[in-house]
């Protein structure tokens, strides 16, 4: 199971990475688009889900389906849509070769947050 919490995306200079759980099986990342020279201040905000598969790897690993649509496209002009990635030990390792790593993890989690991201 995913822990819910903050991560840190490395290879976009330490981003921040709010995942928090939905329901059994399902979580949502909410997280700022990165700012540009041209928009400095732009704290707009994107968001994934992430789904648990049934079988984990052979190693232990929880297997994750991520669905990136509500990323819509970046200041890059990549799309983008679905990537595959594992869960273990406080780190989510992305099939493009990212990795995630939990900073702070949530002890609470309000509903009234959850309802907010649905």
């Amino acid at each position: 199971m995913v822990e819910p919490g903050v991560y840190i995306d490395p290879l976009h200079g330490d981003a921040e990475r709010r995942v928090v759980r939905v329901e059994e099986g399902k979580w949502v990342v909410v997280a700022p688009y990165e700012p540009s020279e041209e928009h400095p201040d732009d704290r707009t905000m994107w968001r994934a889900t992430l789904l648990t598969l049934a079988q984990q790897t052979s190693d232990g690993r929880t297997r994750l389906h991520a669905d990136f649509s509500g990323k819509f496209v970046d200041r890059h002009g990549t799309i983008h849509e679905n990537l595959e990635a594992t869960y273990a030990g406080g780190v989510i390792t992305w099939s493009d070769g990212n990795t995630w790593i939990l900073t702070q993890a949530y002890t609470r989690q309000p509903l009234a947050a959850v309802r907010r991201l649905c």
